[in-house]
């Protein structure tokens, strides 16, 4: 069961069954919002009516995952991100931090030292090579960090590490072997169609510069305009089992890429739950990610 929290102006349909809120960014619109009525940071439910601090805590306790959407580069985004973590922990559920900044399992050890007390939040930027492995400015991310230290909680990463990523937009997955085959999730879930057809359409409108920058493969991800654009705002995951993908064409390189991207940081929230709560209504897994992740139920949610 997830719950999806995401940023102003999108619509929001909660995931597996449950409900969905949105955090008010102050003036935003997007399709099927009405206009915004609502200062920065408040939360409102599905259909405009405003929230509290209780009606959160309420959907979150029926959840074992809460999706908290970002635009990275959003102070606000990540204030609302910290007070959310902050209340469940006062609540005394004491959730797992994961993100998708960091790749998984890498960083496990600097990160549990930091929760620990061994490692300070002034540290913890060159413990985790932030500035290469993300790009955008540790600052923005200091709050939820912060409410992480003062409690104590485990915090890991999600994702699927750049080389990898890159051996395969170069080479494709047949390509992957060894050590970082054992990167790659397990299995590649498809798009619901609803998704796939908008992501198309998306892909049309942008295929010129997501190719170009895709072709640049030398660049983090998080260095592309391009690729930003589409990680963080349009999800795209689909699989690479079709002949284009193997001719290296633009778009199924691309929907393979953010397949991966969301799919990996699913598996790794599932390992997350079986690892600190196997038992019903135990820990929830809170995954701060770009809002292109779990908006209308795709990516993360889906799989």
């Amino acid at each position: 069961r997830a719950l999806v929290v995401l940023r102003g102006g999108l619509h929001v349909r909660g995931a597996g069954g449950s409900g969905g809120l949105r955090a008010s960014a102050g003036g935003e619109r997007g399709p099927g919002c009405p206009a915004p009525r609502y200062g920065p940071g408040r939360l409102v439910l599905p259909g405009g009516a405003g929230a509290d601090d209780q009606d959160f805590l309420r959907l979150a306790s029926k959840a074992d995952y809460i999706l908290i959407g970002e635009r990275h580069d959003n102070p606000l985004d990540h204030e609302v991100q910290a007070k959310l973590l902050e209340l469940l922990t006062a609540e005394g559920r004491r959730p797992v931090l994961g993100l998708e900044m960091l790749p998984r399992q890498r960083y496990d050890r600097p990160l549990a030292a930091f929760s620990k007390g061994r490692t300070s939040l002034d540290e913890l930027p060159s413990r985790l090579d932030w500035r290469q492995t993300w790009g955008f400015d540790f600052s923005l991310y200091a709050p939820i960090f912060a409410v992480a230290e003062r409690y104590s909680l485990p915090v890991h990463g999600l994702n699927i590490p750049n080389e990898v990523r890159l051996g395969v937009s170069r080479n494709g997955l047949a390509a992957v072997s060894g050590r970082e085959k054992r990167e790659l999730p397990r299995s590649i879930i498809p798009p619901l169609p609803e998704q796939r057809r908008k992501l198309e359409e998306f892909f049309r409108m942008h295929s010129g510069m997501i190719a170009g920058r895709q072709a640049a493969s030398d660049m983090p991800l998080k260095a592309q305009p391009g690729v930003v654009q589409a990680s963080e705002d349009r999800p795209v995951p689909a699989s690479n089992r079709g002949p284009a993908a193997r001719r290296g064409d633009p778009f199924e390189r691309f929907l393979l890429i953010q397949s991966l991207w969301d799919i990996t940081m699913a598996e790794q929230a599932y390992s997350l739950r079986r690892t600190y709560a196997p038992h019903k209504n135990g820990r929830p897994v809170v995954v701060a990610v770009g809002s292109g992740h779990v908006e209308h139920g795709h990516g993360i949610a889906h799989r």
